[in-house]
């Protein structure tokens, strides 16, 4: 950013001057030095006034001073520094140079005359003022010229550490940004200056920003851990400034990222949660050594749940999905981060839809397929309430299909991924995973050979149903946010997390266990999105008032609860992990399930959605499909710019225990 003013003399000469180039300007300055460093050696004899040398003495060690000087400069890298970016190396190889400069001045002056050392000091002290004086000048007022201070933003540093240190020095070269002063919590620390900066107490930072007009703040704590970064950044959300912060530890570990690279703070640094360790025993007893297949390969879970098995040492990982642009772009980074870590593991990227037991069975058949995690699924609730057919063909047809390829198989693991929606469904999609559930219920209550097992959860941060991007893309485009009910409450879980939850509670599972994982408190969408508009340092506008951006409820949308649930019942058992919970529900025997699920798919063939509906209240307790009146107004419904369903809740399943089972529970 220029400064607006750029008239006057001095303006010109310095865009003149940095439109020179690099030996030209290096020769300059060589010119400059030798006149400096001999000038000011005259300059101080006569200052002085000792009597005794001779103009050729005068002379003869001005000029050997000044030689001096501009080769221990060269030698330093005085000529190769760029001027504005100077820093401390750079001054004390100035100060060097110029003390050699000033000795042999003196030790040649001292042959000829009476000269004293205060003579040397007053010599090193005038050619370093103008010297490395002239080119500090320089650096101010290239910075002036660039963007001038009242230009450019001023930030704090949250963290006077060594990577807060680190960061400001990146701060002095970059002209956008003024750093102002440390917040850090050591007490130890405050009021000292670090790297030239002043260490505030947290509690001071309203007077820096009153003071100061402080806009952004850096958070410089990429060791601190979930729970402490949280605690922060909720702090930092009462003032209305914008927060960045530089990569957490694990990314500056693996090389992803570097320690000077800022990033927005995302809502997930304040909903994130201390992780927990995982059992390695649980994530590698159905991975390790083995072929798995992931359904749904490409999507927001299918593809965390690829880059977690990779890591495990299968033998064979296959990608399924309907999907030929997210099959590519996941085989592709799959491909590149094997051959980074230099792992053999075979890929196999096969496109194609799970409805069909045809394709199903030939996967399983051609690449000795041993695991299944099924993550195929359409999500979205107003889209699939909006084309139930649809839904329910991927979401039933598509599990029964691939459950029905297993016999003859050799799958001995299976794993489908559920959603806190199947618990009480309002929506088909929610009631569509039912089914689905029941589906695997059923099979494996007949099935001694493949173990099987249900892992349902909440949202997923940053999934492609998520909530979050969508409120981001409202914030870029000024608004408003648009927020489904104001009591509306979801649970939220990051993609990383689930994928790893669902891997350890799939390892867990025998007959049709149905898991659920502790997806910590639920949050109140409303509270999300004025938090996200603070961290954005924007407030919100209430009424047309005054403010940047408003927030708008828009009303639910079809199918849409005000909360979710895990658990049908209230029996949820522990496990030996700490976030994973194993259930015992209620359902449906495989004779009386087979006839219906006939029915549905006769249904869903002739494309009769009524009768789909209808189907889905019989095998579903407590689903009451929409009247046709209902329908027809929520297909003539756009699906508009409101809160966006965030990405199917991964419950975890809680494994079902292993007493004896009736032989049908029924509803």
């Amino acid at each position: 950013m220029q400064s607006p003013n750029r008239s006057g003399g001095a303006v010109r000469l310095l865009d003149a001057l940095r439109s020179l180039p690099r030996p030209v300007k290096i020769l300059i300055a060589l010119a400059y030095d030798l006149t400096v460093c001999f000038a000011v050696g005259i300059c101080v004899y006569v200052l002085c006034g000792v009597q005794g040398a001779s103009n050729y003495h005068i002379f003869a060690a001005s000029l050997a001073a000044a030689a001096t000087g501009t080769v221990c400069i060269a030698l330093l890298g005085g000529y190769t520094a760029v001027v504005r970016f100077m820093g401390g190396k750079n001054t004390f190889g100035f100060a060097v140079a110029l003390l050699a400069a000033s000795f042999v001045w003196l030790l040649l002056m001292r042959q000829a005359s009476r000269v004293m050392s205060p003579a040397g000091i007053l010599y090193w002290g005038s050619t370093f003022l103008l010297v490395f004086g002239s080119r500090f000048v320089l650096a101010l007022a290239n910075r002036r010229l660039d963007g001038g201070s009242e230009d450019r933003i001023p930030v704090v540093i949250y963290g006077a550490g060594a990577s807060g240190r680190q960061l400001a020095a990146s701060i002095k070269l970059e002209i956008r940004y003024r750093a102002i002063a440390f917040i850090d919590d050591d007490a130890s620390l405050h009021a000292l200056w670090v790297s030239g900066l002043k260490v505030f107490s947290p509690d001071q930072l309203p007077r820096l920003i009153a003071a100061h007009g402080v806009k952004e703040v850096f958070l410089a704590l990429p060791s601190a851990g979930t729970n402490r970064r949280r605690e922060i950044l909720l702090e930092l959300s009462e003032h209305l400034v914008k927060v960045q912060t530089i990569p957490g530890l694990a990314e500056l570990l693996s090389g992803k990222a570097r320690l000077d690279e800022l990033r927005p703070v995302m809502i997930e640094d304040v909903l994130g949660r201390e992780p927990v360790a995982p059992d390695p025993v649980l994530l590698k007893r159905d991975i390790e050594g083995k072929v798995v297949l992931v359904t749904g390969a490409g999507g927001s879970i299918g593809s965390e749940l690829c880059r977690s098995i990779v890591t495990l040492s299968p033998r064979a990982l296959v990608l399924l999905d309907m999907s030929e642009h997210a099959l590519f772009c996941i085989e592709n980074e799959l491909r590149a981060a094997l051959e980074k870590i230099g792992a053999n593991i075979a890929l196999h990227a096969v496109m194609g839809s799970v409805e069909s037991t045809t394709l199903a069975r030939r996967v399983f058949a051609d690449y000795g397929v041993q695991t299944v995690f099924h993550a195929a699924a359409y999500k979205h609730v107003p889209l699939v309430e909006m084309n139930v057919v649809e839904g329910v063909r991927n979401n039933v047809v598509g599990t029964k299909m691939l459950l029905d390829a297993i016999p003859g198989s050799s799958v001995c693991a299976f794993v489908m991924i559920s959603t806190d929606k199947a618990v009480r469904p309002t929506s088909v999609m929610g009631a569509s995973k039912r089914v689905a559930e029941l589906l695997v219920q059923a099979t494996a209550a007949a099935s001694d050979r493949c173990k099987m097992s249900i892992v349902r959860f909440g949202n997923v941060l940053g999934s492609s149903g998520s909530v979050l991007p969508l409120f981001r893309e409202q914030i870029a485009t000024g608004g408003p946010i648009t927020v489904t009910h104001c009591d509306v409450t979801r649970y939220f879980m990051t993609i990383p997390e689930a994928a790893q939850l669902v891997i350890q509670a799939g390892a867990l599972g025998e007959h049709g266990d149905v898991f659920h994982l502790d997806m910590g408190e639920p949050v109140r969408i409303l509270d999300l999105a004025r938090r996200l508009l603070r961290l954005h340092g924007l407030r919100e506008r209430v009424d047309g008032g005054e403010g940047d951006i408003a927030i708008r409820i828009v009303g639910l949308r079809p199918g849409e609860k005000l909360y979710e649930e895990l658990l049908i019942g209230s029996d949820a058992r522990p496990t030996p992990h700490p976030r994973i919970f194993r259930a015992r529900e209620r359902f449906i025997a495989a004779e009386e399930l087979s006839a219906l699920i006939v029915r549905l798919i006769t249904a869903c063939h002739m494309r009769d959605e009524a009768g789909v509906l209808m189907l889905l209240e019989r095998l579903v307790e407590g689903y009451a499909a929409p009247l046709p009146a209902q329908l027809e107004v929520q297909h003539s419904r756009p699906v508009a710019a409101v809160e966006a369903e965030p990405a199917p809740a991964l419950a975890v399943l809680r494994p079902r225990p292993a007493a004896p089972r009736p032989a049908a529970l029924g509803h």
